[in-house]
């Protein structure tokens, strides 16, 4: 069984992402990245977007806190990409005042919020 999981892993890497997170395994040796500049929110496509990978992070996070709730990790980017869209079964009451921000994330872990965007729900 291993030995079908080595194989699998060596020769279909693109199949392997889809079942698992395997930065650990291919990202070098890193610290905590720092946390990523000013995002950009776009409501129409529920996208934010930064201007650049920050340094020694692989993946985005995207994350939202509501009136009076707490942080909610909403999605994690895929490996590279700098815009991350919010998917639609994730809901925002219309009325609600929303702080989004983004976090950087490697194999050794996730940096702190960075800066957050407001956003009042439609």
């Amino acid at each position: 069984m291993v030995g079908l999981g080595i194989w699998v892993f060596r020769n279909t890497p693109a199949l392997v992402d889809t079942l698992f997170d395997v930065n650990i395994l291919r990202d070098p040796a890193q610290t905590i990245p720092a946390v990523g500049g000013l995002p950009s929110w776009n409501p129409a496509t529920r996208t934010l977007t930064l201007p650049e990978m920050p340094a020694g992070a692989s993946r985005l996070e995207v994350w939202r806190e509501g009136p009076g709730g707490a942080p909610e990790l909403l999605i994690i980017g895929a490996r590279g990409e700098l815009s991350v869209q919010i998917p639609a079964n994730i809901t925002f009451d219309a009325g609600d005042l929303h702080q989004l921000w983004m976090q950087s994330r490697n194999s050794k872990g996730s940096s702190a919020p960075g800066p957050k965007v407001s956003w009042l729900a439609e």
